[in-house]
């Protein structure tokens, strides 16, 4: 018998920049949730966080921001995650 562990394709994602934060959205078929990556620079130290289907993220103003997403989806109480998406970076304002 074979097992198959079915995971979400890499969501489509959309990031604006307000005054001090990230508004991040992002969409994927078949998703329980998302797990947001955000960083100061592309090969830097990347900070997590878990959304639905949008987040706003505070950080600090004047300054470039690396986003990448990925979707998970819960089985059994387990989190299966995809592949993350191509990663976006924005200024804040």
């Amino acid at each position: 018998m074979k097992s198959f562990k079915i995971v979400p394709k890499a969501p489509s994602v959309s990031v604006k920049a307000a005054k001090g934060k990230l508004q991040v959205s992002m969409k994927a078929v078949g998703a329980s949730g998302y797990q947001i990556a955000y960083a100061t620079s592309s090969k830097g130290k990347w900070n997590y966080t878990m959304s639905g289907s949008s987040k706003t993220i505070k950080l600090s103003r004047n300054k470039t921001y690396y986003v990448k997403v990925r979707a998970y989806k819960t089985i059994d109480g387990k989190k299966c995650y995809g592949s993350y998406s191509s990663l976006k970076h924005v200024k804040t304002k």
